[in-house]
């Protein structure tokens, strides 16, 4: 019926609505060796990091940012969504680049740590999307009324 995300791909026949910005992090275990309370370039650079690449998704953004910076970012391992991403850090050194919500809810279920990023990344614009067809659907007009009463900045 919707979908949330930062999906700037969709092109009409999808109807969209920003919900909220979300700045990005860097996210990695607790006890990461090499990195304490802060994550400095030389670091960030030298890590291996996990890519999260999904198709329509704007995460692009990343390194799109980072080779304006003249970062580019050692690869490990590439992952199709979020979900397999607290454990794969929590028995690793490996790095990731996430929206701060999501870092900030996968903090409270795992022995994770989010830290700000050595370089500026533009934020997520994080928005609720919907098939035009549906754009006058009571149950769907509902739905995105909530979403947007729930979640919208």
């Amino acid at each position: 019926d919707v979908a949330v995300g930062f999906l700037p791909a969709l092109p009409p026949p999808v109807r969209s609505r920003r919900l909220f910005r979300d700045p990005y992090v860097c996210m990695m275990r607790a006890d990461h060796p090499g990195i304490g309370a802060s994550l400095t370039r030389r670091a960030f650079v030298e890590a291996s990091h996990v890519l999260v690449s999904s198709m329509g998704s704007g995460h692009r953004v990343i390194e799109e940012a980072l080779e304006k910076h003249g970062i580019t970012r050692r690869i490990a391992l590439r992952v199709p969504h979020f979900t397999v991403l607290p454990t794969v850090l929590e028995c690793t050194d490996l790095l990731l680049t996430i929206p701060l919500r999501i870092a900030r809810a996968l903090e409270k279920e795992s022995r994770l740590k989010a830290l700000k990023l050595p370089v500026p990344i533009p934020a997520a614009d994080i928005g609720l999307h919907w098939h035009e067809r549906v754009e006058r659907d009571p149950g769907n007009v509902w739905l995105r009324k909530m979403m947007v009463e729930l979640f919208a900045e």
